[in-house]
């Protein structure tokens, strides 16, 4: 890709010069730098605003109900996972059902550290990466932020798809981690 990017600017820049048509290119680009940049201030407030409610959850102790909410499920899902390593799911799960991967992001790293430290199996890690990747979400503040600067009427009108699309990706991957290691643990 750092050779992709470079290649396809220097060409374009080339052609247009060849054409005559050097003037429409540097246009172009002089407005889609302006675009660029205000797309990457909405999605700045956007994450600004959801951070600040995810620690406002956290303050109020919202996403530790949150977790302690989805601790069973995680205990089915991620056999022997407990203490600290189930804590840090559980809050990576609550902030990617909130749309907060940036936020997830770290928590996410320390559940794999925990998990590591607890010399959980491979099985337990496939498991969770799968979840946290596929992430279930309530809210999809990044999308929701692109459709409204886009001048969508009603942002938030894919919720119902988003809650299938999501949910069927996180069973579908599951079933799918499942599947490959008992498949495995055939072939011991």
């Amino acid at each position: 890709m750092k050779w992709l990017f470079p290649f396809l600017f220097i060409a374009a820049m080339l052609l247009s010069l060849l054409s005559g048509d050097g003037e429409a290119m540097t246009n172009a680009l002089l407005e889609e730098i302006s675009s660029a940049i205000q797309t990457m201030i909405t999605l700045v407030g956007a994450m600004c605003f959801w951070s600040g409610m995810m620690n406002i959850a956290k303050e109020g102790g919202i996403s530790k109900a949150v977790g302690e909410a989805l601790t069973p499920l995680i205990q089915k899902l991620i056999p022997k996972i407990k203490g600290e390593a189930a804590e840090a799911v559980t809050l990576n799960l609550s902030a990617n059902l909130f749309g907060l991967g940036n936020a997830a992001t770290p928590l996410g790293l320390k559940a794999v550290k925990q998990m590591a430290e607890n010399h959980l199996p491979a099985e337990s890690f496939a498991s969770f990466i799968v979840m946290n990747c596929c992430s279930l979400q309530l809210i999809p503040t990044t999308v929701a932020s692109l459709r409204h600067q886009a001048g969508a009427a009603a942002p938030m009108e894919i919720l119902p798809i988003v809650w299938c699309c999501s949910l069927l990706s996180v069973v579908g991957a599951l079933t799918a981690v499942k599947l490959c290691y008992c498949f495995l643990k055939g072939r011991r």
